[in-house]
């Protein structure tokens, strides 16, 4: 057996196995759309490999080149998708399904109309490589700082890559005719380190899927089940390393503390199903109208909390006066019923000798005892 035929038949294997852990991965984990279609593109390099086995029994030439290349690009363009999916990426799959139909005229033009060697074997993977590349970048850029399997998910794309855009050049230094020396490094580029190449990349991909599984747990761990907004393990384990962020950035940091009037009697007069539409409609308000990295965590009960930081003193200090006149003035329905609710505020400033998070709860849970004392539905404020 020669190198070729061995590294092309560990590609077949490699990419099955791989091809069937997505597709087990795809029906256990939610059936998401971009583990499925790895799970495709696997199987469309299997079924590439199979072609290239058995070249020598295609006739003709053409007819198996083009669809070796046909494969290759698809499978590396449906595989990206996914990459985008999952990463919520802006970038236009479209475009790169149009620039693949372009990229197989022009071999077949060059195959078949016009022959020119060079050109034929080299612009489907130069396609290739830059497009993995593009997803290498992608996956980086997905955190602001990535976890391991993202990273080598990413390293693995874009090593990929070059060895892919090497093995291009190569392919179109031979000119318009073969020429021995620059087929024989196109191929040890293009099929030898294949093997290497595709098991780091499906293996990478597969840890960064238990990577993410890991984050989704440990996200639901920190998250109320019923307002989806953090609960309180999860308000107190973000919040400290975010108050020490704002407090470097020079922001005017505050804690907010809410607690919804009279919840109780809602609950006796209602009952607890209208209670948890007031929960979830009154925290559904409060995430509309703050910003998207201020924290919201619900203490417990009808008890909310709320860290927030802003430039100006005055924005600050003005967010628990806006949030009470919203939800004062905001009509919940449930079945038949209309139900309006108030909430009373107690707001804490931090500065950088007391950034404490629980001991600015505690201060903030003071003010709020003043707003309830005071009649309720009130915002008081203090240092």
């Amino acid at each position: 057996m020669n190198s070729v035929l061995f590294a092309q038949l560990t590609v077949i294997f490699t990419s099955l196995t791989l091809a069937l852990i997505f597709l087990m991965a795809w029906y256990t984990m939610g059936r998401k759309k971009y583990i499925l279609l790895w799970s495709i593109t696997f199987l469309i390099i299997v079924i590439q490999r199979v072609f290239n086995v058995f070249s020598e029994d295609i006739k003709p030439h053409i007819l198996y080149w083009m669809i070796v290349c046909s494969l290759s690009m698809l499978s590396v363009v449906i595989g990206s998708w996914g990459h985008f999916l999952r990463t919520r990426s802006r970038l236009n799959i479209k475009y790169f399904f149009s620039s693949t139909i372009v990229l197989l005229i022009l071999t077949y033009y060059f195959t078949a109309v016009n022959n020119h060697t060079g050109l034929s074997m080299s612009l489907y993977i130069y396609h290739n490589a830059i497009i993995l590349f593009i997803v290498g970048i992608v996956i980086l850029k997905y955190r602001e700082k990535s976890p391991p399997a993202d990273l080598g998910a990413s390293i693995s794309y874009i090593l990929l890559s070059i060895f892919q855009f090497m093995a291009a050049t190569f392919a179109l230094l031979q000119g318009a005719e073969l020429n021995p020396f620059f087929r024989e490094l196109y191929i040890y580029l293009n099929f030898v380190t294949m093997p290497a190449a595709f098991t780091a990349m499906g293996l990478f991909v597969v840890f960064m899927l238990a990577s993410d599984l890991s984050e989704n747990m440990k996200t639901l761990a920190m998250t109320d089940p019923l307002t989806r907004c953090l609960n309180r393990r999860g308000f107190y384990e973000q919040a400290q390393k975010k108050i020490t962020n704002m407090l470097k950035r020079s922001q005017h940091v505050c804690i907010v503390l809410m607690d919804i009037d009279k919840f109780k009697s809602i609950n006796d007069k209602y009952g607890h199903a209208a209670g948890d539409q007031v929960l979830i409609e009154t925290v559904d308000q409060v995430k509309t109208h703050i910003k998207h990295e201020d924290l919201l965590g619900r203490l417990g009960g009808e008890e909310f909390v709320i860290l927030l930081g802003r430039i100006e003193f005055n924005e600050a200090s003005n967010v628990a006066e806006r949030l009470r006149k919203i939800i004062e003035n905001h009509t919940i329905f449930f079945d038949e019923l209309e139900i309006n609710v108030s909430a009373s505020f107690g707001v804490v400033f931090i500065e950088d000798d007391n950034s404490d998070v629980e001991k600015a709860i505690d201060r903030a849970d003071n003010a709020l005892y003043q707003a309830k004392e005071y009649g309720r539905n009130q915002v008081v404020m203090t240092t």
